[in-house]
């Protein structure tokens, strides 16, 4: 293949043709390697390049195996190929000694045979410049947010690290001269921001280098790499946010226990969020009317956690990923308690969402960025959480008001004894292989799953009682 023919400068990282004079034509070539220029450094023209001087030196050396070998061995000559700027074979010239002229001077033919021929093909192997390829950045933004596969409640995310790629290259430029180099440049300029956590930096450069990519491959140009220009982890992923202990989850249940008769969804928002482990979009989102229900043979209450249409055929749902697609029980506790009577009692009051009577929906009217139940909650949580740490009742650690119960709910489930598996499954996470991913229905068997919840959640049943 052409790729092993080639050696990339560390000087200037121009690629080079390098191909090793087969031992039976050491004498008649008089070298042990060829070795040449391809004058480009990138890597998908320089293999076009060689695979054009690798047609042709196979040429020479076939046309001069099939010399016989008495000519060969008696001819004197040096040969010297010669390439054009683009490195394609421009010339083949041999000196040869007086009265040897007439041998060289067939080898010269055999060797050269194809070259016309092999030089349009070469040069035709360049695509012409296409539409596409005429794009300008701001144009393959519009196209890419326009026909990539992205979720509605993460477009207005995209959209920020895009509208960053024309701050700083501007939206004129041609999409195709953003290459390797230069992507790696502007990583390097989001890697040196402060002001970001490293994270938000990742998130920076990998939506932007799959956005670059998209166009790419679309272009018949190689992809850009991205996932070593990320800035490195300096702590393990487990440290990035704390649990609550059992005693500060005791203390936020009292905290929004005084919210339970007037704004009950205040309550519930964070005691239920307690309970299923789940995320609060994945909550906030269910349709009461459609996802709420119960097993008519163990009565088991779970919610059914998807991608589903409401009643009226429009998506107003969305989840993180397929492994978040579930089955998750609710805690009888949780039921003895009120809550599936506060679920019913919004239904019937014409509520088609849990907390819609206290939180309206934030609704994205800009580029189709559809509807985030959470919004609004999530910044309540919050305050609750700043509330919290002001009056000494948390410390003021990596918490987050919802998303440190998951961590929470993890934790108490793991040292319940609970499986792996099991925690995965009624979390929303993928675990395992095809087998557990495909085969096994796990994830929607609320029964077997409430048989696993029931009991490790027994110090939470204890802490809202």
């Amino acid at each position: 293949m052409a790729a092993n023919f080639l050696q990339r400068s560390r000087h200037d990282s121009v690629f080079y043709f390098r191909r090793r004079v087969p031992a039976d034509l050491f004498d008649s070539l008089r070298k042990r390697q060829i070795y040449k220029s391809l004058n480009t450094s990138d890597r998908r023209e320089a293999i076009i390049r060689a695979r054009a001087l690798a047609a042709q030196t196979d040429r020479i050396f076939a046309s001069l195996r099939a010399m016989p070998k008495t000519n060969i061995r008696r001819i004197d000559y040096t040969l010297e190929l010669r390439f054009d700027q683009s490195g394609l074979p421009q010339a083949v010239k041999i000196e040869a000694e007086p009265g040897e002229h007439e041998a060289a001077q067939k080898a010269l033919e055999t060797a050269v045979s194809g070259l016309a021929a092999l030089r349009q093909p070469a040069a035709s192997t360049q695509p012409p410049m296409s539409s596409a390829h005429a794009l300008t950045l701001a144009d393959g933004i519009e196209e890419y947010m326009g026909k990539a596969d992205i979720k509605p409640t993460t477009r207005a995310s995209y959209r920020t690290k895009l509208a960053y790629l024309v701050e700083q290259v501007g939206g004129a430029t041609p999409l195709f001269d953003i290459d390797q180099l230069r992507f790696v440049k502007l990583a390097e300029t989001i890697t040196a921001d402060n002001t970001r956590h490293d994270k938000t930096k990742g998130d920076y450069i990998t939506i932007i280098g799959g956005f670059l990519n998209w166009h790419r491959i679309r272009g018949g140009l190689p992809q850009l790499t991205a996932a070593t220009l990320k800035p490195k982890r300096a702590a393990p992923s487990t440290l990035d946010r704390d649990a609550f202990t059992r005693d500060q989850l005791r203390t936020v249940f009292l905290h929004v226990a005084r919210y339970r008769a007037s704004e009950p969804h205040k309550f519930w928002a964070t005691v239920a969020t307690a309970f299923l482990g789940c995320r609060i979009e994945e909550l906030a989102q269910v349709n009461i009317g459609t996802d709420l229900k119960r097993d008519p043979d163990t009565g088991v209450w779970f919610f059914e956690f998807a991608e589903t249409k409401d009643m009226d055929g429009v998506l107003r749902k969305s989840l993180k990923r397929h492994s978040s697609w579930r089955h998750a029980p609710i805690h009888s506790t949780l039921a003895q308690h009120g809550f599936i009577d506060y679920l019913t009692a919004q239904r019937d009051a014409g509520y088609s969402r849990p907390f819609e009577a206290g939180w309206k929906p934030h609704i994205d009217k800009t580029d189709g960025g559809g509807i985030k139940w959470s919004h609004k909650i999530t910044k309540w949580g919050g305050d609750m959480l700043c509330e919290l740490i002001s009056s000494s009742s948390v410390p003021d650690a990596a918490l987050t008001y919802f998303h440190s119960m998951r961590h929470s709910f993890a934790n108490t489930l793991a040292a319940a004894g609970v499986s792996e598996e099991y925690r995965a499954a009624l979390q929303g996470q993928a675990f395992g292989g095809m087998n557990s991913q495909t085969y096994a229905k796990l994830r929607q068997d609320h029964n077997t799953l409430s048989k696993a919840l029931e009991p490790a959640l027994a110090p939470y049943a204890a802490l809202l009682g």
